[in-house]
């Protein structure tokens, strides 16, 4: 049943709303662990996944039940959220591993880090789809890609892969496929000329490398100096995959490619954030206009909404 609500009046209520007091156990524990950085997360779950539970819904009282999906809510609506809450879990598993009480926090953080960049991208592939049916809109890279955009994309694997494509064949057993359709591809259509997204996308890059080195290689060597465990800087990695590529490091080589455990961890969950925030206020922009502002028919629908 469509829930019928005046506009001033739903954005009264979900702007009243909080992590620490409307949201789950994990928001409510644990949010501050991301707002500090990453305000944005919040201000996105205000405005745009409350609406679909039964917190805007007067008629339910108990507290356990209003964190749900109220009925009749589309299920790209519910994907979405679940995209976005994945995000903030992701974050929340990251900021755990800096208590450093495990002996796995190093390898755990990469880890969740990278998922976080992997559930970003979908978040805002999933986002850009939505905006485009709202709008009645076409998306070039997924539709109407030219000849001559379809050659550049297969110029630069060419220019990128070509030549390294046989020694990268022996050694791993597959090649860089080129891509002509991707996540990348659509995200660069959505965003743009974006100084943000093109900066994120270099330091995805890094931490997805670091990722993968995490759970596709040896165990990233590692040397203790004054008591303190040192790693290979993300943009040094593919220098020092081997054991004894690291353990034969000099002095000065050290210095300049190595980096504090800790250190590492503790500036990569700021910065993550930091460039996370910056990226969410574009959806959280243009969804504002569209269902406050414009109060888009198949959007609302979408949220089994009407508002007035």
């Amino acid at each position: 049943m469509t829930l019928t609500i005046q506009t001033e009046k739903l954005l009264d209520k979900v702007r009243a709303y909080s992590f620490r007091s409307n949201g789950d156990s994990n928001e409510r524990e644990f949010g501050h662990l991301i707002t500090d950085n990453f305000p944005n997360i919040e201000m996105f779950w205000k405005h745009f996944v409350t609406p679909l539970t039964n917190r805007i819904n007067e008629n339910v009282a108990l507290e356990i039940d209003k964190t749900y999906p109220r009925a009749a809510i589309d299920n790209s609506i519910k994907d979405l959220a679940a995209i976005h809450y994945s995000v903030y879990l992701n974050l929340i598993y990251a900021a755990d591993c800096l208590t450093f009480n495990r002996t796995s926090a190093f390898e755990n953080f990469y880890t969740n880090l990278g998922s976080v960049c992997d559930l970003t991208e979908e978040f805002f592939t999933q986002i850009y789809f939505l905006k485009l049916e709202c709008t009645n809109s076409k998306s070039e890279v997924v539709e109407y890609l030219s000849k001559t955009k379809f050659m550049k994309i297969a110029g630069d694997w060419y220019d990128t892969y070509y030549k390294t494509t046989y020694t990268y064949y022996l050694q791993r057993g597959k090649h860089h496929a080129p891509k002509f359709i991707s996540r990348v591809n659509i995200l660069d259509e959505y965003f743009g000329k974006d100084k943000g997204w093109k900066e994120f996308k270099t330091y995805m890059s890094q931490i997805r490398q670091y990722r993968n080195v995490i759970v596709h290689n040896s165990q990233i060597g590692s040397i203790l100096h004054d008591r303190k465990r040192y790693v290979p800087k993300k943009d040094k990695i593919g220098d020092y995959k081997k054991w004894h590529e690291v353990f034969a490091t000099k002095n000065d080589r050290f210095k300049h490619d190595f980096v504090n455990v800790e250190d590492l961890m503790n500036n990569d969950f700021i910065e993550i954030k930091k460039r996370l925030n910056d990226l969410w206020s574009k959806p959280q922009d243009e969804f504002f206009k569209l269902f406050y502002t414009d109060k888009n028919n198949l959007l609302l629908n979408k949220y089994s909404l009407r508002l007035e």
